[in-house]
């Protein structure tokens, strides 16, 4: 026989062998699963990594025996094997693997399972127990939270009236501190009051004060425009009688000197017997520069009085 078929029939009899092997580890997981109960979960979870786990083992295998190169009939191969374990060696092994672990763990299960009844036991006692001590703790928590809410009324009864005893100094202390601040608000008032009327009596007196010497000083100016137009009146009185006296002196100089140059025309007449017109003349103008005088002196004293009047 050819070389290469020989070593092409020893690749497909291993791939043979690597099917058998795989449902050999895949029952070892039947048979724990038989031993112990699994749920659905960790069964998809265990069937995940074995499929994994496998899909590595023979990636390994084909790359050590045909250089990672995937052919049919090695894969075909696989299929047989896995076909032939499952049908005839497969139920036999896990039912003879599961008896033969059950046997020999029969003591042990029989030894757990009365350790178990045992702990259940104790367990069950340990509930009545816990029950029981939980009744307990119930009725004196009860009876507790009665004693404690009677407690506690009678401490906020107490409480209450120590509040209301508060309330009322509090009270009796704050009407002290008001009528306090009224007596002082009153005597502040009847200070004030006092300050305030002798202030006023002060500016009463002042301004009586003010008054009085306004009329006296109003008195005095009447006094003195009295005493002015007394004075002005007597003035204007002597100036009328001036007036009236030099009028009077007026006439009477007039007459006297109209008598006089009567008399002295009279007498040049008579002396001197009808001279010269010249000599007339200055014998009237020596005789009326007199009369010139007296009037002129007249008119200056009338300006001055009136002066005086204004």
């Amino acid at each position: 026989m050819n070389h290469a078929i020989t070593v092409e029939l020893q690749f497909f009899l291993r791939s043979i062998l690597w099917g058998g092997l795989l449902l050999l580890v895949y029952d070892g997981l039947r048979i724990i699963r038989r031993l112990i109960k699994h749920d659905s979960f960790f069964v998809a979870v265990e069937d995940l990594i074995f499929w994994v786990a496998a899909s590595l083992f023979i990636f390994i295998m084909m790359y050590k025996e045909n250089n990672g190169i995937i052919r049919g009939f090695s894969v075909m191969g696989m299929a047989i094997g896995m076909i032939l374990y499952h049908y005839i060696v497969s139920e036999l092994l896990v039912n003879a693997i599961t008896k033969f672990i059950r046997t020999l763990f029969r003591p042990f299960a029989i030894a757990f399972g009365k350790v178990k009844r045992f702990i259940l036991y104790l367990i069950s006692i340990a509930k009545k127990i816990v029950k029981f001590i939980l009744r307990r703790l119930k009725k004196l928590r009860k009876s507790v939270k009665i004693v404690l809410s009677k407690r506690k009324q009678k401490m906020d009864v107490k409480h209450q009236k120590r509040m209301e005893k508060k309330a009322l100094e509090k009270n009796e202390h704050e009407k002290k501190v008001a009528e306090n601040k009224a007596a002082k608000n009153k005597m502040l008032e009847n200070k004030m009051n006092k300050k305030n009327k002798n202030k006023s009596n002060k500016n009463k007196a002042i301004t009586e004060d003010r008054v009085n010497k306004n009329r006296t000083n109003k008195n005095k100016t009447n006094e003195n425009k009295a005493d002015k137009n007394r004075t002005n009146e007597n003035k204007i009185d002597e100036n009328k009688t001036t007036q009236n006296n030099v009028a009077k002196n007026k006439a009477i100089g007039d007459k006297a000197i109209r008598n006089r140059a009567a008399e002295n025309k009279s007498a040049v007449n008579k002396s001197v017997g009808m001279k010269s017109e010249e000599n007339k003349s200055t014998v009237i103008n020596v005789i009326d520069k007199k009369p010139v005088k007296n009037l002129i002196t007249n008119d200056k004293t009338q300006e001055k009085n009136k002066k005086s009047n204004r």
